[in-house]
């Protein structure tokens, strides 16, 4: 996973023409990442873990931030500045700590369970700050309006739980019926890059 940040960061700085593709390979490698992590995720014990997860992500989030925030507004950093960056402080590599929970033998404990699913909270958060962040930050005359923002994020979700309830799960457990796991993942991907596509075409 480091060599692929270096990577990413040396190809930067290269010459590779239309900055453009180098952004739309980028989004596809962000959302097989995050199918990859979904992989690694056991929903169950999540869910019996609900009440502790969300206080637990709750607590560590807000204090990230205002920690943060004050720290750097200390420094000289206007609040709005400070609020952004006590954002970014937030979020960690789900997959390095992971790998790590591996390492240690606490995948599957009460613990490491725990945290796996902060970790989730954390990558569930992002949509919710970014729209927190396009409310106070400066943002040039062709963005659009944190309003337009929220009903489109609203109205994704909508579509998105529909689709995977009515239309998804019929077509999912169709394949299951023909016991194809590669068809399974096929679709698994196409779904779930279909919906990163989505959510891009409507900004």
């Amino acid at each position: 996973l480091v060599a692929y940040l270096i990577t990413g960061a040396l190809v930067s700085f290269l010459d590779i023409g239309d900055p453009q593709d180098l952004h739309v390979l980028a989004e596809i490698g962000a959302s097989l990442l995050l199918f990859s992590l979904g992989l690694e995720l056991d929903i169950n014990t999540i869910r019996n873990n609900l009440k502790r997860t969300v206080i637990g992500a709750t607590l560590q989030i807000g204090l990230t931030i205002i920690v943060g925030m004050l720290v750097l507004m200390a420094l000289g950093e206007a609040w709005q500045s400070a609020l952004a960056l006590g954002c970014c402080l937030t979020l960690a590599s789900t997959l390095m700590v992971l790998r790590a929970l591996d390492e240690q033998g606490l995948r599957n404990r009460q613990e490491g369970q725990t945290v796996i699913s902060l970790l989730l909270s954390q990558d569930i958060s992002i949509g919710p700050l970014l729209l927190l962040l396009s409310l106070v930050l400066p943002h040039n005359e062709h963005a659009k309006p944190p309003l337009t923002i929220a009903i489109g994020l609203l109205a994704v979700l909508l579509a998105t739980t529909f689709i995977c309830r009515v239309i998804a799960s019929r077509l999912l457990a169709k394949l299951q019926a023909a016991q194809l796991p590669e068809l399974e993942v096929a679709f698994a991907v196409t779904l779930a890059l279909g919906a990163a596509w989505l959510t891009e075409s409507l900004g």
